[in-house]
């Protein structure tokens, strides 16, 4: 996939960062590497469509759509371009959208006919949820629970057989005979029986009751009168691929996006340098340079106390005189600023320039300490 990825945010400007994290993500919901690089590629795209923000949340609806609607990876391109062109031509969010699949898309997709597509049935219940949500402005979830009360009830036999006294046939007909027609279509030959009827017709309020109960007569309503608005809904979202790659083909031409795709050809070529043999083997030199030096520290701290204390002890008794000794021994030059310190006949001479030892450091102090405290003694 790490190719894929960086072949998708190098053309598309999408960030290779975040499609790393869908990647995981789509992983997790069961789809094969196959259809994990097809949803890739259409989430990549989607990023350069208007309506689409945060590809995290258009991963979180996509994952939705695939398990309600059956829709696999390749067919993806062609939901979300539906959603971007209905989205964007009615007053409806691909928000929306989202909330309106994970409440009633499963019962939809369940009554659909069993012989039509996953793309179609999609289709279908974004035409009738847009309908309905772009005339009432209710809440994306007001309208989705109460659609989801409305099929339900439609499919059940004693709505059909109400129905029918309406002149309405919901059943189907030929190999679909004993079945229901499905969501769309009843409501398509709802509407037609109804006609140019008017809402305060005396026979709507019957038909609305045993549709939705009193509870989602604002439901209802729209969903049997705006027939019109339906039909071009599912037209918008019928012609939605060709009309997203026009707009895909404009985006990848500006300015901005331009910049994010180099910005991203930039990256992978960061990230196969990263992975090559050559860069593995001297950043791994270093750090176990890197380690030693911490190691060598350690073993260090154990003799730093007893330094301090020998400097310590000089200063008491010399004063600053010893101590610039004491470090122009250790740091094996004088101190500037400094007379040189009195030789000990005890201690070694060092060349100039040289460092000791710890070891050595740590007997140097201890002979000084020595020396200063057999000086101080008074003879018996």
């Amino acid at each position: 996939l790490v190719a894929q990825i960086s072949k998708l945010s190098s053309a598309y400007g999408a960030s290779s960062k975040d499609l790393i994290n869908v990647s995981k993500t789509l992983s997790q919901s069961g789809q094969s590497i196959r259809e994990v690089k097809d949803s890739l590629e259409a989430l990549a795209k989607s990023t350069l469509l208007p309506t689409f923000g945060d590809i995290n949340e258009t991963t979180e609806a996509t994952v939705a759509i695939f398990s309600q609607f059956g829709i696999k990876g390749k067919e993806l391109f062609k939901v979300l371009s539906a959603i971007d062109n209905v989205t964007g031509s009615l007053a409806v969010e691909a928000s929306d959208v989202t909330v309106a699949v994970k409440k009633m898309g499963g019962i939809f997709a369940q009554i659909s006919p069993e012989g039509q597509s996953a793309t179609q049935t999609f289709n279908e219940f974004l035409a009738t949820f847009a309908s309905v949500r772009a005339t009432t402005r209710e809440s994306a979830q007001n309208i989705a629970v109460g659609l989801r009360t409305i099929f339900t009830r439609m499919q059940s036999l004693r709505t059909i057989t109400a129905l029918e006294d309406f002149g309405i046939q919901l059943r189907g007909v030929g190999k679909d005979a004993g079945k229901f027609v499905g969501p769309f279509a009843a409501i398509e030959a709802i509407a037609k029986r109804l006609g140019k009827s008017s809402a305060r017709s005396l026979e709507i309020g019957p038909l609305v009751e045993l549709l939705g109960g009193k509870r989602q007569v604002g439901k209802v309503l729209p969903l049997l009168f705006q027939m019109e608005l339906r039909r071009k809904a599912l037209k918008l979202a019928n012609e939605g691929q060709a009309e997203s790659e026009i707009k895909i083909e404009k985006a990848l031409g500006t300015l901005y996006v331009r910049i994010k795709q180099v910005k991203e050809e930039f990256t992978a070529f960061i990230r196969e340098i990263v992975r090559t043999d050559t860069f593995q083997f001297m950043a791994n030199s270093i750090l176990s340079a890197v380690q030693g030096l911490t190691k060598l520290g350690g073993q260090l701290k154990s003799i730093l106390p007893l330094m301090l204390l020998a400097a310590a002890a000089m200063a008491m008794r010399h004063g600053p005189t010893a101590f610039a000794g004491f470090a122009s021994g250790v740091l094996g030059r004088p101190v500037i600023g400094q007379p040189p310190a009195p030789t000990s006949p005890i201690a070694p001479v060092l060349p100039a320039n040289r460092m000791l030892l710890p070891s050595t450091i740590a007997a140097t102090a201890a002979s000084t300490a020595a020396s200063t405290a057999a000086s101080t003694t008074t003879p018996t």
